[in-house]
């Protein structure tokens, strides 16, 4: 069982406008880097956005750099204790797009500090394409059905909303059990692969222990397309009679303990992803995540642009401001086809549930394609907004 554990963050943030340094201490831990350490860091990101955004500079108001570093422990009655130190980093871009002001960022946690390079070519790439695309894209107008591709990132975001919180055995006893959807219930046609893994060293979701204290295991969440497996503490565990599956977790300060994912990914397809795109006549390839949230058996992901498809080819016609939202088990049943280009994101805000917030989770996918789904228009009424 739990026995103790302690967090200690060192939070820097710099903001381009006022061109000043701020900082924050929280927690009563020992942490690796010192404000000294995360200011040298931060003025390294600096330059990379510089670098990277030169040709946009007339078009960007404002950035803001976010540095945490963070030191967690967890000490268990058994003497078998654990320790994590992360780097946590954010990026906000304040782009003006001539009538509105459009925030643009990029985000990403990583254990062990870092050398920065590392996130060079992701920087280079993800934050030159999202301001790119909030300069020159156009909002959705009206809602379209067309078949989409989902990247890497965004579909990693659909894996942690429509199969990870709907398979933490809690969820599952509430909006589930005696419905038509229950373990055993095909997903998809096409043979998914879902695990949630622990194990899987080196992830922000990664542990040895559970907060219960048991040992950490793998699940399978989908096996082949069908409901295989749930994530259980043991209050769930027993109800449903089954064994704990370790996932039994809580956020720091707080005393619950809730079924929880850990590092949760859907498996790698065999499929190149230019013969996904190359067999779609017209349709849009989405990009980026501002998120998604799950309730019951619905779900919303945010992209953070997409393109459009035509002739089998990606276009620069960009679109941007709309969601992917509707049934979970609609939409998965939809999928038609996986690549073969996994990737993991540990992402900077953790995971929300039950009014428990931020707790340290990873998530993964490769690219997916969808037969046809509803891309609905966001309409806030403003003029400021992303």
């Amino acid at each position: 069982m739990l026995k103790q554990d302690l967090n200690r963050n060192i939070i820097c943030k710099y903001s381009s406008l006022e061109n000043d340094y701020l900082f924050y201490t929280t927690g009563n831990a020992n942490s690796l880097l010192t404000k000294d350490n995360l200011k040298e860091l931060i003025d390294v990101y600096r330059d990379l956005i510089s670098q990277c955004l030169f040709s946009f500079e007339k078009w960007i108001f404002k950035y803001e750099i976010t540095m945490i570093s963070s030191s967690y422990f967890l000490y268990l009655s058994s003497g078998d204790d654990f320790k994590r130190d992360e780097l946590h980093l954010m990026i906000k871009i304040i782009v003006d797009a001539v009538d509105k002001f459009i925030p643009v960022v990029w985000q990403s946690s990583i254990h062990n500090y870092l050398d920065c390079n590392q996130h060079w070519s992701d920087i280079q790439t993800k934050l030159y394409e999202e301001v790119y695309a909030a300069i020159n894209g156009t909002n959705l107008a009206m809602e379209i059905n067309v078949p989409i591709i989902l990247n890497q990132e965004l579909s990693s975001q659909l894996v942690h909303e429509a199969f990870g919180h709907t398979s933490e055995a809690d969820n599952y006893i509430q909006y589930c059990e005696g419905s038509q959807f229950q373990l055993g219930h095909t997903w998809a046609n096409y043979k998914l692969n879902v695990y949630d893994n622990p194990l899987l060293s080196g992830y922000r979701g990664s542990y040895e222990y559970d907060h219960e204290g048991n040992k950490a295991k793998p699940t399978q969440i989908i096996k082949n397309g069908v409901w295989n497996e749930l994530l259980y503490d043991k209050k769930t565990a027993e109800q449903l009679g089954v064994k704990h599956s370790s996932n039994a977790r809580r956020t720091i300060f707080s005393n619950i303990i809730m079924p929880r994912m850990s590092v949760i990914y859907l498996e790698a397809g065999e499929c190149d992803i230019q013969d996904i795109i190359s067999n779609i006549e017209y349709g849009v390839y989405c990009f980026g995540t501002w998120g998604g949230g799950s309730l019951g058996h619905n779900f919303i992901i945010r992209p953070s642009f997409g393109k459009y498809i035509k002739g089998g080819k990606i276009t620069n016609e960009i679109i941007r401001k709309f969601d992917i939202k509707g049934s979970k088990f609609d939409f998965i049943s939809r999928i038609d086809n996986v690549s073969n280009d996994l990737m993991m994101f540990d992402p900077y805000f953790g995971c929300n549930k039950n009014e428990k917030y931020d707790l340290p989770v990873s998530q993964g996918s490769p690219t997916i394609s969808v037969s046809s789904y509803p891309l609905i228009p966001i309409n806030d009424g403003g003029k400021n907004g992303r």
